[in-house]
């Protein structure tokens, strides 16, 4: 008897599958999550930070082209500048808001 089959008997119970979830009326089902505001925090957080760093990426990457992309597009060196203050500011808000965060923590120990 290998040693799979030891483990796996006929009293086994197979997976249960669910039907698909009926429509209640309440909205899109996906939505849901955002009821909760820990979910809605997290997911907010998540999407700015995905945001900061493609803007961080592109500006790099238009700023690194120098004067070779403004030969293809005259406006490619100003884009990658505006986007990369953009992604600096971005970071100096959500820095800031974990500073006074971690500011309100230590106070209150």
């Amino acid at each position: 008897m290998s040693r799979a089959a030891r483990y796996v008997s006929a009293e086994t119970p197979q997976p249960q599958h669910r039907p698909p979830a009926e429509s209640t009326g309440r909205g899109i089902a996906s939505l849901w999550p955002f009821r909760y505001r820990a979910f809605t925090l997290l997911w907010t957080a998540g999407f700015i930070s995905t945001v900061g760093s493609w803007m961080q990426t592109v500006a790099v990457g238009a700023l690194v082209a120098g004067r070779a992309g403004d030969a293809l597009l005259p406006v490619f060196t100003p884009i990658g500048l505006t986007l990369l203050w953009l992604s600096a500011l971005l970071t100096l808000y959500t820095g800031w808001d974990y500073f006074r965060a971690g500011v309100r923590h230590l106070i209150d120990d």
